[in-house]
């Protein structure tokens, strides 16, 4: 479990995490999401911070991808799965949809 320090100003599907000391970057699994710099990346970066700032977090790694850790995210303690939660809030789209 970690805690979320922040969201960068880089694409929406990045957060950075605080998790056993060290600062991890993470890519939501399965997401596509606007580019920041545009209204629609600004949007969503607004909406994941309100979010999630501040709030623990859990995640289930599954791979790496351009230096980042893919994983799944769930907020903590009421579970709400983020990469789930940024597509029905219409901030993302799925790119491979969850099976």
């Amino acid at each position: 479990m970690g805690t979320l320090m922040g969201v960068p100003l880089a694409e929406t599907s990045t957060q950075e995490l605080e998790s056993s000391n060290m600062f991890n970057k993470i890519r939501l699994r399965n997401i596509d999401a606007p580019e920041s710099g545009t209204p629609q990346g600004e949007k969503a970066i607004r909406y994941l911070k309100q979010f999630l700032e501040g709030k623990q977090v859990t995640f289930k790694p599954i791979g790496i991808s351009h230096d980042r850790v893919v994983a799944d995210v769930w907020r903590y303690p009421d579970h709400a799965f983020i990469n789930a939660i940024m597509v029905y809030s219409g901030h993302a789209k799925w790119s491979h949809p969850p099976r």
